[in-house]
């Protein structure tokens, strides 16, 4: 991967989540919640703001042509980012104030990222030389593996062809170190350089103050963990619809469904893999019930951009009518034609059955065997 690519990638990253914010949920014990997101984007511009000033923004100084651009995107980028610190110190993340001031600052955002793309890529490409690149490339890894390094909870995003990089620029132990950490390979080990230390085969230790389990003790983890010992089958599945209604009894998507699907992404991110959630339960001012509420979520590799997860892995919905007691969940193959009806394996269960805790793991085991049946 080049140093464009690196660039492009990171522009990807942060738009996703200027996009994914707006819908987060808020509050104990939710894994994307809109303050972890928010820290996730000031943290991924820091990082980019600071592989940019490593790698382009220095040798791009010396030219006539490029000095003052490089002035103007280091104000611009002091702004927003003095803006979203504000967002992030505010308590009341969820009021119709906060989400229109998190507007305004993302379009600087959003405006910024643009310039890059076609004022600073240009005639960075132009003005340096091929050894220049090369050594900018090396320079933009070291300097964002320093800084996720030091936030010591987001080396996971990093893709293949970073982590090679890294081992070019003399960090692969600790970046390798702690991505097979965070995946699982060396669970049980102490990480002692990066202050890390591992949670043996008994869990973690329990205390009133710190009641947290053993990730093993994840439903889904050990679900991920016993499927992905199969043998991998590819599903001859293709079209889309609805594969069973199932009756709430009194319980509601957002309520009693989206914490399932929390704890589920809680229990494959173990294994490298996440749940992509559009949360439609609520209406686009998050102020109520939408008319027709909705989960939609694919399953796939956490380290792929959205639109690629969009465009080639399966799609899963739970939809029901607002004040209905019925959810309908439907697939969709994204390679298939439009209304062409489903072909794949069956859920294999009963129309109109309660959706329990039992039934709602086992349309989930389904939907995470079709996932690592075709992986991206």
């Amino acid at each position: 991967m080049d140093l464009w690519r690196f660039i492009e990638r990171d522009h990807e990253n942060i738009s996703q989540l200027i996009r994914d914010i707006p819908y987060a949920l808020n509050g104990p014990g939710v894994v994307r919640s809109r303050e972890r997101l928010l820290s996730d984007l000031i943290g991924e511009l820091e990082a980019h703001s600071k592989a940019l000033e490593a790698s382009l923004y220095a040798p791009l100084r010396q030219h006539e042509k490029t000095a003052k651009l490089v002035t103007d995107l280091h104000r611009e980028h002091g702004a927003f980012m003095k803006q979203l610190g504000a967002l992030a110190k505010y308590r009341r993340k969820g009021s119709e104030g906060w989400l229109n001031a998190f507007e305004d600052a993302t379009f600087l955002v959003d405006q910024h990222l643009h310039r890059h793309a076609h004022e600073l890529v240009p005639p960075a490409r132009a003005l340096l030389s091929s050894e220049e690149i090369e050594a900018a490339t090396r320079a933009y890894v070291r300097a964002k593996v320093k800084v996720l390094k030091a936030r010591r909870g987001v080396l996971g995003r990093l893709g293949a062809e970073e982590v090679a990089l890294i081992a070019t620029v003399g960090a692969v132990a600790a970046g390798l170190g702690f991505l097979a950490w965070r995946t699982g390979l060396l669970r049980g080990v102490d990480l002692p350089g990066l202050g890390i230390r591992g949670a043996g085969r008994q869990g973690h230790a329990a205390s009133a103050r710190n009641p947290q389990r053993h990730l093993d003790d994840n439903p889904f983890s050990a679900m991920f963990l016993r499927m992905s010992a199969e043998e991998a089958q590819q599903q001859e599945a293709t079209g889309g619809g609805t594969l069973c209604t199932f009756d709430l009894k009194g319980r509601s998507l957002r309520r009693d469904v989206l914490p399932v699907l929390e704890e589920a992404n809680r229990g494959w991110l173990e294994h490298g893999y996440q749940v992509y959630l559009e949360d439609k339960t609520l209406t686009k001012s998050r102020d109520r019930e939408a008319d027709r509420p909705a989960l939609a979520f694919q399953i796939a590799k956490a380290t792929l951009p959205r639109d690629l997860v969009a465009a080639q892995t399966f799609g899963f919905s739970f939809e029901a009518d607002k004040g209905s007691r019925n959810v309908s969940f439907a697939v969709h193959d994204p390679h298939s034609s439009e209304g062409a009806q489903w072909s794949g394996p069956q859920l294999g269960a009963s129309e109109g059955s309660e959706l329990t805790s039992d039934q709602l793991q086992q349309v989930l085991g389904y939907a995470l065997r079709l996932a690592l049946s075709k992986p991206v």
